[in-house]
């Protein structure tokens, strides 16, 4: 049965707020329904009486109204009428408040403590998020076929960009997830709340995953998931297959690709990024995609004098089995370029549209102390700390105030540095994205490392542009999301903070880990948290360069350093990490660990790679030649051999591998050989691993004998 599951967070002075809302507002609206404030006075009842969740998720803090949020649960629940009262003391009592939920609500409500912070730290909200995650996941996991609302609207505003890590989590981990996110909007102009629905940037979620997994690793798989032109989808998929191979007649695949109509803006973007593919040399395709292996075999194989000393190392990659030699390391420095910075602000109407009042903010300045600055907008301490500070709004917001208070510091606003960024609407990602676009002028030769300011404005606005900003990231090589800032006003305190929130830390870790599940990339991003262990960041970082380079005996030498790792000891992260490099390790040199290490090439589209492999396994594992014997004369004796019929086994085995070995030679000697075909070559890889991984010792001591025999 389908059920439904809330995810929400809780706001602080409930039965304050209630009564302050009954006297400017009237009701809730929902598409053409109306929930009259005196029976709906807090959002959470709407949803109750529409979604019937039968399982709650909610995040506070230890100010958040848990006391209004127990009863209306009894109600919800057990039909309780009669409320219960938490003691003075207990009221923001965590341990106690932790205790009453589980004991009354275990297995229908989950709460998650978000620490309201007035200092610096954030290492705490890392590991707190990251438990959260994980503990959503083991929910999602046993009731994965539910569906999932999430509501931003509640709650101090860091819990509101906690949710937003999860979200963004979540669609990386479940991309079939029918998940929902919605949000009551206050406008001032208006006598009710409207509740709207804003899904749809995460579609715009789905295609940036999945469009990154393409760029960055010319995978199509989770493409296909989003996009139904098949046409498209396909000769992306042939695009990626040549520039592994480096095929001559690629420019005919990119012909053709030009002449694919599209049919929406997320195929459109698709074709601009195919297009800036086309302007670089197969050799910088390779590093780009981190396929460095692929990337020597190309130099070397170029008419470039200057690579032929690579020769050691391309035939260690191409013949991984009968050349040996010291590893490869990877030389791939990054460039040092010129950095922009550029910070993103946005302005909203301020508390009732009356603009916003001067705070006192503790800030960390450029050098790393502590300050405290009385201000009303809380990018004004860092002006000086960037190139460029972009102040997104709308057209209805306070532009008057802002410029008017800046004018009193003769600071004329906007400026050459500081600008105004006008926007008509902030709930269409692609204008978004657009508008960002024209509004932030990319140059050659340079770094952009963008912040973000989410301390004001409505909520979907600032998760309407980060989404837009992450998608603006996708579509330049050249833009890096840095750093989300928040200015949080402390309840009894004189003092708020502006602290950064590592969201962009914790969405990037997720995405790092399912990339090297998927492709077996280590990226530095699995570093920036400092939540993965050391041994095992170690680990990972040796396995990506051994798969890179098809260094199979690496891969068993760290086997053996992996032993040495404690599971038990581990945390909830670094046991699924522990998981995962599980599956990448083989232990020895037997047919089947060899075998194991091919299907995760395979696995992990290294296609290439694999094929390279899978041939060596074929002739110096199974036939068990001798490493001097030529290839001619090896297939001209497995010609013979098929000729006269061992078995049915045998002949499907050289069958099979016979269409493989062109294409696997056309990528080892680039320019000396004929075209081959490439349709359907990554289900002819997966059948030449099928056929193979059934082979018993037995059928392969049949096949070394006869092949002695063969004259």
């Amino acid at each position: 049965m389908e059920n439904n599951i809330l995810i929400m967070s809780l706001s602080n002075n409930l039965e304050k707020n209630i009564e302050k809302a009954k006297k400017s507002k009237k009701e809730y609206r929902w598409e053409s329904k109306k929930y009259d404030l005196e029976k709906y006075e807090y959002l959470t009842k709407v949803y109750l009486e529409e979604l019937k969740p039968n399982k709650i998720i909610v995040f506070g803090t230890d100010q958040s109204s848990w006391n209004y949020l127990y009863n209306l649960l009894n109600k919800y629940f057990y039909s309780e009428k009669e409320d219960v009262i938490f003691l003075d003391e207990q009221k923001n009592d965590v341990e106690y408040i932790r205790k009453v939920f589980k004991e009354r609500f275990s297995d229908k409500c989950k709460i998650f403590f978000i620490e309201s912070k007035n200092k610096f730290d954030n290492e705490n909200i890392v590991s707190d998020l990251v438990f959260q995650i994980e503990e959503i996941k083991k929910i999602l996991d046993e009731q994965s076929r539910n569906q999932v609302y999430v509501d931003i609207t509640g709650g101090l505003r860091i819990i509101f960009l906690s949710l937003i890590s999860i979200i963004n989590i979540l669609k990386i981990y479940y991309s079939k997830l029918k998940l929902k996110v919605l949000y009551s909007q206050n406008d001032i102009n208006l006598d009710y709340f409207q509740i709207i629905d804003i899904t749809n940037v995460l579609e715009k979620l789905d295609f940036v995953d999945a469009a990154s997994s393409f760029t960055k690793y010319g995978s199509v798989n989770k493409l296909r998931e989003i996009i139904q032109n098949n046409n498209l989808l396909n000769k992306l998929e042939e695009l990626y297959i040549k520039l592994q191979f480096n095929f001559k007649n690629i420019n005919d695949t990119y012909k053709d690709l030009a002449k694919i109509n599209v049919n929406n803006e997320n195929e459109k973007i698709l074709k601009e990024r195919i297009k800036e593919l086309k302007t670089l040399k197969n050799e910088k395709y390779h590093n780009k995609v981190k396929n460095y292996g692929i990337e020597i075999v190309n130099k070397y194989e170029s008419d470039n004098k200057k690579y032929k000393s690579l020769k050691d190392q391309r035939n260690k990659i191409v013949h991984p089995l009968n050349k040996f030699g010291k590893y490869i390391e990877n030389n791939n420095a990054c460039k040092n370029l010129s950095k922009r910075k550029i910070l993103i602000w946005n302005l909203g109407t301020g508390e009732f549209g009356r603009g916003y009042e001067k705070i006192l903010y503790k800030y960390i300045n450029s050098e790393g102390q502590e300050e405290i600055i009385e201000t009303q907008y809380t990018f004004e301490p860092y002006i000086e700390n960037y190139d460029e500070i972009y102040i997104f709004g709308i057209e209805t917001g306070r532009w008057d105030l802002l410029t008017e208070y800046f004018k009193n510091k003769d600071i004329m606003l906007p400026n050459e540095k500081i600008k105004y960024a006008h926007v008509d609407n902030f709930g269409n990602i692609n204008e978004l994205n657009q508008k960002i676009g024209n509004e932030i002028k990319i140059k050659k030769q340079e770094i952009i490392e963008i912040d973000m300011d989410v301390t004001h404005s409505f909520r979907n606005i600032p998760f309407n542009l980060l989404t837009s900003l992450r998608l603006f990231e996708l579509l330049n090589d050249n833009i890096v999301l840095r750093s989300i800032y928040y200015g949080e006003r402390i309840l009894n305190s004189e003092c708020g903070s502006i602290y950064k929130i590592p969201i962009l830390e914790i969405i990037n870790l997720y995405k790092s880990i399912v990339e090297f599940k998927d492709y077996t990339k280590y990226t530095n991003f699995l570093e920036n948290t400092k939540m993965i262990d050391e041994k095992l960041l170690k680990i990972m970082r040796k396995i990506s360069e051994a798969y890179t380079y098809n260094e199979y005996r690496k891969i068993i030498e760290i086997s053996k350093e992996f032993e040495k790792v404690n599971n038990k000891e581990l945390d909830l992260i670094n046991k699924k990490i522990y998981e995962i490099i599980e599956v990448k390790l083989i232990k020895n040199e037997t047919y089947e660990e060899l075998m194991k290490f091919v299907k995760n090439q395979k696995n992990s589209k290294n296609y290439a790679l694999a094929s390279f492999f899978l041939i060596d396994i074929y002739k110096y594992k199974i036939f068990k030649i001798d490493s001097k014997e030529k290839s001619e004369t090896f297939y001209k004796k497995i010609e013979k051999l098929k000729n006269k019929y061992v078995d049915n086994k045998l002949k499907k085995l050289i069958d099979c591998l016979n269409k493989l070995k062109n294409i696997r030679n056309y990528a080892g000697h680039i320019n000396i050989r004929e075209e081959v075909n490439l349709i359907n070559f990554s289900d002819s890889l997966e059948k030449a691993i099928e056929i193979m991984n059934k082979l018993t010792l037995k059928d392969i001591k049949k096949y070394e004998k006869e092949y002695e025999a063969i004259e």
